[in-house]
Parts: C-alpha cells; sequence; structure tokens
C-alpha cells in the first residue's frame, strides 16, 4: 500500500566505515518537495544475507564500488546492456531469503518502446515468485542536455511517477531508490545517457546505504 512504501530522495550522508546514515524517507502518494522526516538508523556492520542487484547497463561494475566501500558484503548481480524490465524481472533464478535485498536498476530501454502496462504483468511476476523478498527499485535516470535523447526526460518523468504509483499499490513494502535526486550532469559519460565513475560511486553509495541499514 502506498503509505508503506517509502523513497530515499535525497543524497545519503553517511560514515561508511560506521555504517550509520541519514536517510531522508517520503511515501510515494507525497510530493517530491513534500519530504516526511529524516530518519536516522544504526545499521549492521556484520551480515548473513544478499544484496542482488537486476538491471540494464546501469549494473555494470556496480559490484566493484560496492565491494570497494564493503568487502564483507555478498553480491549476486544479473544484468545486461539494453535490457528491458520484461528481460530483467526474469534474471533472478536464485533461491532469495527474507533477510537478502534485491535492487532493480531498470527502465531506461523501455523509454519510448514499452509502456509500464506492458511491464506489469511481468513487475508482479517477480514480486509473486518472492514473496519475502526485501525490493527496492531504482528509477530511470533522465539524460543530459548534451545527449541527443534529452528530449526523452518528459517520458521517463512520466514512467517514473507511474512506476512509483504503481509500486505503492502493491500489499507489500517496496522502496524506491529515487537516482534523479542523487546524480547531476557531472555524474555522466559523453554520452549523456551512462553514469561514469563518479556516477557509479554515488549510486553505490546509497545502495550499500539502504543495505546495511535497519528499515
Amino acid at each position: 500500500m502506498a503509505e508503506t512504501t517509502s523513497v530515499v530522495d535525497l543524497s545519503i550522508t553517511s560514515d561508511l566505515t560506521k555504517y550509520q546514515a541519514v536517510i531522508v524517507l517520503r511515501r510515494c502518494d507525497e510530493p517530491a518537495a513534500g519530504l516526511a522526516k529524516k530518519v536516522k538508523t544504526e545499521c549492521r556492520n556484520k551480515m548473513s544475507r544478499t544484496l542482488f542487484i537486476l538491471g540494464d547497463s546501469h549494473v555494470r561494475y556496480l559490484r566493484n564500488y560496492i565491494q570497494h566501500i564493503d568487502s564483507t558484503i555478498d553480491i549476486i548481480d544479473h544484468f545486461q546492456g539494453g535490457a528491458s524490465l520484461l528481460q530483467i524481472c526474469n534474471y533472478l533464478c536464485e533461491t532469495v531469503s527474507n533477510e537478502d535485498h534485491v535492487f532493480v536498476f531498470g527502465g531506461t530501454n523501455d523509454i519510448g518502446r514499452n509502456s509500464l502496462s506492458t511491464l506489469k504483468p511481468s513487475l508482479l511476476k517477480l514480486f509473486s515468485k518472492y514473496l519475502h523478498a526485501k525490493f527496492t527499485f531504482m528509477l530511470v535516470p533522465l539524460r543530459v542536455q548534451w545527449n541527443r535523447q534529452c528530449y526523452q526526460n518528459s517520458a521517463i518523468v512520466n514512467f517514473n511517477k507511474e512506476l512509483e504509483e504503481f509500486l505503492g499499490e502493491q500489499d507489500r513494502p517496496i522502496n524506491i531508490l529515487d537516482t534523479n535526486q542523487l546524480l547531476h550532469a557531472g555524474h555522466y559519460s559523453r554520452d549523456g545517457l551512462h553514469l561514469n565513475r563518479a556516477g557509479k560511486q554515488v549510486v553505490s553509495k546509497a545502495i550499500v546505504s539502504m543495505f546495511l541499514c535497519k528499515s
């Protein structure tokens, strides 16, 4: 339900060596500017759980950056450049416990091709297959001005909004990580679409903070 879904929509301020973070949360039915409250969370520095990352080319190398932040995290990643959410939803084949955390970073390749209504059956199938898993969906990053596809930003905004609304309607808590509140033009590569090293680091820190925190 909408009131149980949280959105991390500001940059994470954290001391990752101490595993403490301050995370800004808001409900899906609140506007981006209408922030709820800051929740300070104590995090564990030892875990017997797995971090899964599913996605498209945005996921490439995230494992390396995450393990550089914390080498004790057990990570399983599944990604393919150019993949649609239709494909990404089928990547997960391992057994997932209720202690594990699944991050889904996709949708870029669905902009202008697949509507959310087309993707919903695959998403619902994923949720029903892993009833007790903890999910976080990462919103589609915008294109920057020097990318010739930046005209698609309005479509990206609409897609992200529809995705938030759909996830908020589920009868289980699903987290949303708003990448566009973390990233700026300096985090993109020359194509204005893919993230550069700095962008990957920012996203990785947010993932680690969410994964390590008790919430």
